[in-house]
């Protein structure tokens, strides 16, 4: 593999990986409040100085044979004690047929003293194995502030402000619309960010699928047997009154009865004055239960 593969979109999890890896082995102040952040998320007791280790893709074995190899695996010791701590990163892709589930059973086989499954991801991840501690890419953030503060010399500064901007960049969250859309693409993004962001980390719904075709933004949710999102022209038996509107179609019935919950232009509205108060959660967690109540008179 060429060197500049691991650019590719394919690889992104290995870099964004590689780079918390070589952080948190050459800055013991970030090692060790990144630990400590899987350790709260598991509920054990934080540490104080311990010796911390970040390994890439370290094999784990379970029965005598090889499994697979978790993004990171952090050693580290303190207290007294031993800890191991596998993190499974994920940025777009979900968990591979019984990932968790293996990584779990290898876990188990480690000599330590805390051993913790944790996950790295952009959105909610459901898998075969519940992990002790869920991480999400945005809780670097105040971590990687932390050393942009502390920083004591140019080239360490220049260090945390890539990382910081390369994950807001690569894992990008919905945190509102822009006031303005660079282009159809820039819209259609945004409006991407506020499905998952809605569907995923609000309504906690573990599996969106793209509705094929042009001329939409919306998902296929499983879980609610319905098709909920934007459709911005007339087609399909789309009603001219129903175009970019947010709407609730359940499954079996005509598109022409879809439920139009609030316009486009509402919802950027809404969501942006929501996000500037600082209660952009708690509108999601409206619309979210809007969407429920519709499927249920639908």
């Amino acid at each position: 593999m060429s060197g500049f593969d691991i650019f590719d979109n394919h690889h992104y999890e290995n870099f964004a990986t590689a780079l918390v890896a070589f952080a948190v082995n050459h800055s013991q102040e970030f090692g060790l409040d990144f630990v400590n952040l899987v350790l709260e998320r598991a509920n054990e007791p934080k540490l104080r100085e311990p010796k911390i280790e970040a390994i890439r893709e370290a094999g784990i074995s379970a029965d005598g044979r090889r499994y697979r190899r978790p993004d990171l695996r952090v050693n580290a010791f303190g207290d007294g004690k031993r800890y191991l701590l596998l993190v499974e990163a994920k940025i777009g892709a979900g968990e591979q047929p019984d990932q968790l589930a293996d990584y779990r059973k290898g876990l188990s086989e480690q000599k330590a003293d805390v051993k913790i499954l944790a996950t790295l991801t952009r959105d909610p991840l459901s898998g075969s194995a519940a992990p002790d501690a869920r991480l999400f890419w945005r809780d670097l953030r105040p971590l990687i502030t932390n050393r942009i503060e502390a920083a004591a010399s140019k080239f360490e500064y220049s260090f945390w402000e890539e990382l910081k901007e390369y994950l807001e960049e690569t894992m990008e969250t919905f945190e509102g619309f822009k006031s303005k859309f660079p282009d159809v693409s820039g819209l259609l993004r945004e409006t991407d960010l506020f499905l998952v962001a809605l569907f995923r980390d609000t309504m906690k719904l573990g599996k969106m699928d793209d509705v094929p075709g042009g001329m939409k933004s919306a998902c296929w949710l499983p879980e609610l047997h319905a098709t909920v999102g934007f459709f911005w022209r007339v087609s399909g038996g789309l009603q001219k009154d129903q175009v970019s509107k947010l709407l609730v179609w359940k499954e079996g019935t005509p598109l022409s009865t879809a439920k139009a919950l609030a316009t486009f232009e509402n919802i950027v509205s809404e969501s942006n004055h929501a996000a500037s108060e600082g209660t952009l959660s708690e509108f999601l967690e409206q619309l979210g239960s809007k969407v429920r109540k519709a499927l249920e008179v639908n």
